[in-house]
């Protein structure tokens, strides 16, 4: 990772970091984040749920309107 600071037209200096190298070595995802529309039509059909999905998605999905 290479760190520069490069004058700008002002005179003041900008902090630029050239973040390159970390890209090559960093594991990208292979799928897509899916629309909150699909999560929430999936979630209609499951009728069994895990103590973690309870918890993560209690906090997602609105019960009666005006809850957020």
């Amino acid at each position: 990772m290479l760190i520069l600071f490069v004058l700008k037209l002002d005179k003041t200096i900008r902090l630029c970091v050239d973040y390159r190298g970390l890209n090559k070595i960093t594991i990208k995802n292979h799928y897509l984040l899916l629309l909150v529309s699909e999560m929430l039509d999936r979630l209609s059909k499951v009728k069994i749920f895990m103590k973690l999905d309870l918890q993560d998605t209690y906090y997602r999905l609105c019960i009666k309107e005006g809850d957020k």
